[in-house]
């Protein structure tokens, strides 16, 4: 159960990469889209904030708004990657749905958050709200500076999430569409 963390981080890898290669291969027909293992390398470089990708000459078969998404969801928590962290998205959802039964059932007594089988006190998933929540503010404040410098939307989004979460392809993909054409 230590390892449940990781596993769900493979997992999510495979059915999103299994994902984008199905839509890829409805979309664009045989042979004109990137293979199963480099949508498998790009979206786990998105995750775990790596950005490289398979081939500098085609950039990354994943699109930028799903790229945003892994981005900002992040991997495991002993990880160096950014973003918010499987865990830290796990402990949200769970409180949640603990909040919506309590809301449904006021006078029952619920269970405490559980992770990984380990008890959650409420100080831990105020912690997490609140990196939750620094995390939008200090997305959203990189967001207004850089439309404020003249970048449209997708570029100034595509350089806050690739600053704040050291995402070097998200950066130059941003810096990339520094055109006459996309300043606003």
């Amino acid at each position: 159960s230590e390892h449940r963390e990781s596993m769900a981080l493979i997992g999510l890898v495979v059915l999103t990469a299994i994902l984008l290669f199905s839509f890829q291969a409805a979309i664009f027909g045989a042979g004109n889209h990137p293979t199963f293992l480099a949508n498998i390398f790009d979206v786990t470089a998105l995750m775990t904030t790596t950005g490289i990708l398979h081939n500098d000459n085609v950039g990354s078969g994943v699109p930028l708004t799903l790229a945003w998404m892994l981005a900002i969801g992040g991997a495991t928590t002993y990880s160096t990657a950014g973003g918010i962290t499987l865990h830290r998205l796990g402990t949200m959802l769970e409180q949640s749905i603990n909040q919506a039964r309590q809301s449904v059932f006021p006078h029952a007594v619920l269970a405490n958050v559980k992770i990984g089988g380990q008890s959650l006190d409420a100080r831990n998933v105020k912690a997490v709200w609140s990196y939750f929540f620094l995390f939008i503010l200090s997305l959203s404040v990189a967001l207004l500076a850089f439309s404020a410098l003249g970048y449209s939307f997708a570029d100034a989004f595509s350089l806050a999430v690739g600053s704040l979460n050291s995402i070097a392809s998200l950066v130059e993909l941003g810096l990339a569409g520094d055109s006459e054409h996309s300043r606003q």
